[in-house]
């Protein structure tokens, strides 16, 4: 239950949610009508059931609802952060962790299938040799059309499919289950999917090709371990009276909360909600974010959030923050060059090689992560002394007079490549 209460300063309101009551034994499970798939909790799986339509399943599925966060139960792999609080809110980590599980709970060879959303936000955090180490043998766009032919089917891949709960979505892979080209589909969620789009795909798999249906919440961009991003574009316009919203608004504010509510899941935390009384977006978003909060109550009934807050703040009240300069590595690159998916397009510049053209700055970089708070000057330092250490790592390499130095720079290439590029 939540409650409304004034606090002492007269500029907000706060939501809290009351401490539950200890309950005895495992958690119970959401409750799915009429489908052959099942949800598990974070605490017992439940059993698969029969699928419930005309079409039958003539093998069961089920849907393994993940609870699992940073911070979660052994058996989810986040036992070493559980008593971490600052480990627990990495987004970064929570949704790298999410993607390795999702790709270690299939064996075999693999297509992996994302939608342009998706697409983005494991770019962030996996690169292709590592996919390709998991046994991914092909990565596509959920939406490509292909033949339905039998030339186009590779019956000898798993198809995975990680793509956003959308209405789109479901359709098309409704149509990939009626003109299949995998021997078996594992579908991964990274929100919670709603009924009635749950019974829609389980019409579709008369087949019973669909393996398993599941939820991990890696719904937003994570940039740093401590910053993520929702990728909204012109989100100021949502500042206007809501009478007066286009569809490009509603949807913006819906996505805004589906956002938060999946990184509130990711790290295992239901807060209590204080937002800016004068501003009535801020309002509208809490209130939305406590009623979606309460109508999934089981999926919020996290014993450990005492003390977590989610404060919420309207950008029209600190507009001169946006126009300040900042000094420090990651941002001065932000303001001058543009960082996009923790990507920077060099696209144009001049005395820029082709393979340069786009630079990935991210947490793989260890310069990068070492030095992305750093100011004007240390970051100099930090640059100069870069330089001093490859141009002696190119000198031993031009020093090569036996076939142990040739074998010693065979092994060292791959490093002194990624250090010259980091250059």
């Amino acid at each position: 239950r939540t409650e409304p209460c004034e606090t002492s300063s007269s500029s907000a309101l706060i939501f809290r949610r009351r401490p539950p009551q200890d309950a005895p034994g495992a958690q119970v499970t959401r409750r799915r009508a009429a489908t052959c798939y099942a949800r598990r909790g974070a605490a017992e799986r439940a059993p698969a059931r029969k699928h419930a339509s005309s079409h039958g399943c003539s093998r069961e599925a089920r849907l393994h609802h993940e609870k699992m966060s940073l911070g979660g139960p052994k058996e989810s792999g986040f036992s070493h952060l559980q008593n971490e609080r600052t480990a627990g809110l990495n987004p970064f980590k929570a949704v790298e962790s999410y993607f390795e599980k999702i790709i270690a709970s299939i064996s075999g060879m693999k297509a992996l299938l994302l939608d342009s959303e998706t697409t983005a936000i494991i770019s962030m955090v996996y690169t292709q040799t590592k996919i390709l180490e998991k046994e991914v043998f092909l990565t596509g766009n959920l939406h490509d059309k292909h033949d339905p032919d039998e030339q186009d089917r590779m019956t000898h891949l798993k198809g995975v499919i990680f793509c956003r709960p959308t209405r789109l979505n479901v359709q098309t892979i409704r149509k990939e289950l009626e003109s299949p080209r995998f021997c078996e589909y594992h579908l991964f969620f990274s929100n919670t999917l709603p009924e009635d789009q749950l019974q829609l795909l389980a019409d579709a798999d008369d087949r019973g090709l669909v393996v398993q249906v599941q939820e991990f919440f890696a719904d937003f961009y994570p940039i740093n371990n401590e910053l993520f991003s929702l990728n909204i574009e012109n989100s100021l316009l949502q500042s206007v009276p809501q009478t007066r919203w286009s569809q490009n608004e509603k949807g913006s504010f819906y996505r805004t909360v589906e956002g938060v509510l999946a990184s509130l899941l990711a790290f295992k935390k239901r807060p209590a909600i204080r937002f800016q009384r004068a501003s009535t977006l801020c309002q509208t978003l809490a209130q939305e974010l406590q009623r979606r909060m309460d109508m999934d109550s089981q999926l919020f009934d996290f014993r450990d959030s005492a003390g977590s807050l989610l404060l919420i703040l309207d950008r029209r009240d600190d507009p001169i923050t946006p126009l300040l300069t900042q000094w420090t590595y990651q941002a001065m690159v932000h303001e001058l060059l543009g960082i996009h998916n923790n990507r920077v397009s060099l696209k144009g510049a001049p005395n820029v090689k082709k393979d340069m053209e786009e630079v990935v700055l991210s947490l793989s970089d260890q310069f990068f992560e070492t030095n992305m708070f750093s100011n004007f000057g240390d970051l100099g330092e930090a640059i100069k002394e870069l330089l001093d250490s490859y141009q002696k790592l190119q000198h031993s390499n031009k020093q090569i007079q036996s076939i142990e130095d040739m074998r010693d720079f065979v092994e060292n290439f791959p490093h002194f490549k990624q250090f010259a590029t980091n250059v």
